[in-house]
Parts: C-alpha cells; sequence; structure tokens
C-alpha cells in the first residue's frame, strides 16, 4: 500500500476545493447533548416499528412504501439532524435510523434482506455516551426551539 506524501495530499485538496468551489460550506455539527436526547426521546417506538418493518422484509424479500404520517416524519426529521452530531457513533446511530425510516415511506433499494439485517444490528445495541466526550456547542436545552434552528439550517445548507 502506498501512501501518500503532505504535497500529494495538499494538491488533492486542491483540486476537490477546486471542484466543490466557494460554494461548499460543511453543516455545522448539531450538540451531542441534543443528539442524545433525540435519541432517547424517539429510539423505543422507532424501534419497535423498524422492526416490524424488518420482519416483513424477511418474509417477503422485498421492498414496500407505507404512508408517511406526521409521527415518521417527526422521526425522521428529528434523526437527521441528530446525525450531523460530533459523537461519531451517536451520529451513525440517528443518520442510519433516519436512512431505514425514509426507505418505508420512499421504499428501498438493494437487498431487502440485507436492509432488514442493518435494521436489527441498529436496534440490539443500545448507545451509552461518555459524557466527557460529549460536546454542549450551542444547545441550551430547548428542545424545541434548537430542533426548529437545526431542521432550518439543514434545509438551507
Amino acid at each position: 500500500m502506498a501512501f501518500r506524501t503532505d504535497a500529494q495530499l495538499t494538491e488533492e485538496l486542491a483540486v476537490l476545493d477546486a471542484l466543490l468551489g466557494d460554494e461548499y460550506v460543511p453543516f455545522s455539527p448539531t450538540s451531542d447533548y441534543f443528539a442524545y436526547e433525540v435519541y432517547e426521546r424517539y429510539r423505543s417506538e422507532a424501534n419497535q416499528f423498524l422492526l416490524g418493518y424488518a420482519g416483513i422484509l424477511v418474509k417477503t424479500g422485498r421492498y414496500f412504501d407505507i404512508d408517511e404520517t406526521p409521527k415518521l416524519r417527526e422521526w425522521i426529521d428529528a434523526f437527521e439532524v441528530a446525525g450531523t452530531c460530533h459523537d461519531v457513533l451517536l451520529a451513525c446511530t440517528c443518520g442510519m435510523t433516519a436512512y431505514h425510516l425514509k426507505q418505508a415511506i420512499q421504499g428501498g433499494t438493494g437487498s431487502a434482506i440485507a436492509s432488514a439485517a442493518t435494521i436489527l444490528s441498529i436496534v440490539k445495541e443500545t448507545y451509552r455516551p461518555f459524557e466527557e466526550e460529549m460536546e454542549l456547542l450551542d444547545y441550551s436545552g430547548d428542545y424545541d426551539a434548537y430542533l426548529t434552528q437545526k431542521m432550518e439550517e439543514y434545509k438551507q445548507w
């Protein structure tokens, strides 16, 4: 395996910057505390829903669409925003939960059995934060205001 030199990496980054232009601005990270609050607030119900969905995927071997409900949309929006936090494991858990919830309303691609297996792997693990590693950022504890602010930033991003 060949390793790139600093000069090569700098050159590759310059090429990417030229491709992306000045328009690319990374999304500002969501507070880990907020993401954990989303996880704790919706995990149980969303996981029950996803387990039922995974069971049907396994039995039928194919994707199917279900009607979007306000509750599903609330879960998707909250988990998508939470999926942009600093904590990598929490971000992946929330992001994958949002992804599979969206598959349920939009239909999936690829193997339905593989999706069911991924859902099971997400549901079976319980995230436990290391408080000293979590970042507060700009979260004041006002859940609704923060979610609204971050959803608007996410849409504009």
